[in-house]
């Protein structure tokens, strides 16, 4: 099986705290409806309620991961990160730089 990983940190861009229902969806692009790959809760640390963090892994057999080095068409859908009903959609770093920051 073949590894993909997605990893970074959020914070927000006008100072606000995270909130404690921050959610994180790894979505594909689909000719009809969007798929989720991966729900990823977005706690945020006690020691810093302004950043918060994610690692996660995703398994793909080998005979499809030419999907995803083929450009499958992958992003990130940040949900009521810093307010409630926000929702940002990100291209994300696949197996990129796991201390990448994305500001919202």
């Amino acid at each position: 099986m073949a590894e993909h990983t997605f990893a970074g940190n959020i914070k927000c861009r006008d100072g606000s705290k995270i909130l404690p229902q921050a959610t994180l969806r790894i979505m594909e692009y689909d000719a009809g409806e969007d798929d989720q790959i991966l729900i990823i809760p977005l706690h945020r640390g006690k020691e810093n309620p302004y950043k918060t963090w994610w690692e996660s892994a995703v398994y793909v057999y080998e005979e499809f991961d030419w999907i995803w080095n083929d450009g499958a068409e992958v992003y990130y859908q940040f949900l009521h990160v810093c307010f409630e009903g926000q929702q940002v959609e990100i291209a994300p770093e696949i197996d990129g730089n796991k201390d990448k920051e994305y500001i919202i």
